[in-house]
């Protein structure tokens, strides 16, 4: 005799009645429902035809069961897991940069992406990204310029087995100052270190990108007048600077530079110290690469070595 339980779809031996077990009566009885009306029934009457639910044997299939129930009725809003990032990272030369799109949630992602420097709008990819997956975005370098573009993404989530419609949500952000001081983490589902910039729906205003486009203005910033030395020693910019990696330490003081250098621009310095230190292919190479590509720079020269060491380059700016 067949063991029934629970949900079982059966056929009575003698025609093709098809009814579905509510429940076991005992040892040679179930009840069984035809079309909502429930009967007791003998189980020799009855074949099975197909099984119901598969109930958990302990408690953790259990658990599992509960949590499989909850990831299939969640929505786009409360299902995701670390989140949406760009991961901003060097390349094999510290003015290169590469942008990747990081979908680490459960849903599946249309986006478009965009950039927009010295009033110039620029399509850079859009497409169709899936749960837990990434994509590279582009390539920026940052050689004869101080400055990132200002970059904006739209994302529109979509999950099959969500509940309601999702909303489209724009995010924008600049790259460049503070965040490239600080150290890189480990990306969500790349195998390497980036700063990571997480891209989620603003809770106060929408930023649209018309908005973003028509309103980006020169931004007057508060900040006390720079010294004329730009000192580059890795211990003065990063004082936990011993756990980081030696890979690490030349994009963190070139990026510094950078940061530091525009900074002396808008305060008109007529000439500046920068300290980087003696060596070649090294931090005072990329520097001095730099420096022919800017605008802002008339000459330079190193620096007075009684004053300053070896390791010194002064250069003279437009006023």
């Amino acid at each position: 005799m067949e063991n029934f339980q629970a949900g079982d779809q059966v056929e009575f031996m003698d025609d093709n009645t098809v009814g579905t077990v509510v429940s076991i009566i005992d040892d040679k009885q179930i009840i069984i429902s035809i079309d909502g009306l429930e009967i007791p029934v003998l189980k020799s009457q009855l074949i099975k035809i197909s099984k119901g639910p598969q109930k958990a044997k302990n408690l953790a299939e259990k658990y599992q069961d509960e949590l499989n129930q909850e990831t299939v009725f969640a929505t786009y809003s409360n299902a995701t897991n670390k989140g949406i990032f760009i991961a901003l990272s060097n390349g094999e030369k510290p003015e290169i940069f590469h942008l990747h799109l990081i979908n680490d949630t459960m849903n599946d992602l249309f986006f478009s992406f965009y950039s927009f420097f010295n009033k110039e709008l620029k399509f850079i990819d859009s497409g169709h990204l899936k749960k837990y997956d990434h994509k590279a975005l582009s390539t920026y370098n940052q050689l004869g310029s101080s400055k990132f573009p200002t970059y904006t993404i739209h994302i529109l989530p979509f999950n099959e087995k969500a509940k309601q419609i999702p909303d489209m949500f724009t995010h924008s952000f600049t790259p460049g100052g503070q965040d490239l001081i600080r150290k890189q983490e480990k990306a969500p589902l790349l195998d390497f270190q980036a700063w990571l910039y997480e891209i989620k729906k603003e809770e106060e205003k929408q930023v649209s990108l018309t908005k973003t486009v028509e309103q980006e203005t020169e931004q007057v910033i508060d900040v006390d007048k720079p010294e004329n030395i730009i000192d580059l020693h890795i211990d003065k910019i990063d004082p936990d600077f011993n756990s980081l990696d030696k890979r690490e330490i030349l994009p963190i003081q070139f990026n510094y530079f950078i940061k530091e250098f525009e900074k002396v621009i808008a305060f008109n310095y007529p000439s500046i110290i920068i300290i980087h230190g003696i060596g070649v292919n090294t931090l005072k190479d990329k520097i001095r690469k730099y420096l022919m590509g800017n605008k802002e720079v008339i000459n330079y020269r190193d620096a007075d070595i009684r004053e300053y060491g070896y390791g010194a380059t002064e250069v003279f700016l437009k006023n």
